[in-house]
């Protein structure tokens, strides 16, 4: 997940996500749809209150 497509690790993945990582909503519907094993938070900008409510 960035904010922008061909990010580095978007190069490498086998799916990814472009949006708005501020916003909620945007993380909400990531983390429902790929069901991920771990989240590792790496951007300072990302909305930091909702990846803690999982």
């Amino acid at each position: 997940m960035d904010r922008y497509a061909n990010a580095l690790a978007m190069l490498v993945s086998h799916y990814f996500y472009v949006g708005d990582m501020r916003k909620a909503d945007f993380i909400f519907l990531v983390v429902e749809r790929g069901k991920p094993d771990a989240r590792i938070l790496e951007i300072e900008a990302i909305s930091l209150n909702t990846p803690f409510e999982f």
